[in-house]
């Protein structure tokens, strides 16, 4: 039906009748991420600029994707030697590794094959990711900040992709990060409601079942917490369900 070059960096979701996907700009020397509109059957984009940009160091070149940090998480020296490890050393032509990095920093097989991006959850209307050291919720008919959250501590700077999409289930969102967190915040504020610390890098979002929250980790764990409230349920793989394509 239609066919458009984009900047794209993540899957799309189509939810509350628009294709929503998060998208880079440049401006000058500074990398910009955000979200954007797009009508699922014209192609064209609702919205002229991002919304919820921030400034997304973390798409640099040989940034190296949502992989961990330097101890115990891997990086991108990790990521190489896990690549040389099963024959990647010097990644083929076809896996076009060279144009991933330029667009997302990703240069590594293993750095493309967890990348997920910024990716938006849909619910109640809103669209919520987690985008750089920033956690959005903007209406999805008008466009603009329900909230916005800033996440603080060591080591988290704007060229941190901290967390991986969020899950979604009736009232609260599911973040992990690479630094080994989960917790869980309100849709409606933001508001956190629980936080852990694992002490293992997760790179993949949760799922979420019958009050259960499973993630794998970085360097091969499935870890389960109960959390009691069967407000964690309905997100049974990467994007919610089968057609990982999730909204309510």
């Amino acid at each position: 039906m239609w066919k458009k070059a984009n900047s794209g960096t993540s899957a799309p979701l189509v939810a509350g009748g628009h294709l929503i996907l998060t998208m880079r700009v440049q401006e000058g020397d500074k990398p910009l991420e955000g979200l954007k509109r797009v009508n699922p059957r014209e192609g064209n984009e609702k919205d002229k600029t991002l919304l919820g940009q921030s400034e997304a160091k973390y798409l640099e070149e040989n940034k190296g994707g949502l992989i961990g940090p330097g101890q115990g998480g891997g990086g991108v020296a990790e990521a190489i030697k896990l690549d040389a490890s099963v024959g990647f050393a010097s990644a083929p032509p076809a896996a076009k590794l060279d144009a991933a990095n330029k667009q997302v920093g990703v240069g590594t097989v293993v750095g493309g094959w967890s990348y997920q991006g910024s990716r938006a959850g849909y619910a109640s209307g809103r669209m919520m990711n987690a985008q750089g050291r920033f956690l959005n919720c903007i209406g999805a008919i008008d466009g603009k900040f329900d909230w916005r959250a800033e996440v603080m501590g060591a080591g988290i700077n704007a060229d941190s992709q901290i967390f991986s999409p969020p899950a979604l289930g009736a009232l609260n969102l599911y973040l992990s990060s690479v630094y080994g967190h989960l917790l869980s915040v309100r849709q409606s504020d933001g508001k956190v409601t629980f936080l852990y610390k694992l002490n293992q890098p997760v790179t993949f979002q949760p799922a979420l079942a019958q009050g259960n929250i499973y993630v794998g980790t970085a360097t091969g764990l499935l870890i389960c917490l109960k959390t009691g409230d069967h407000d964690a349920d309905g997100w049974y793989a990467w994007g919610g369900n089968a057609q990982h394509n999730k909204s309510e």
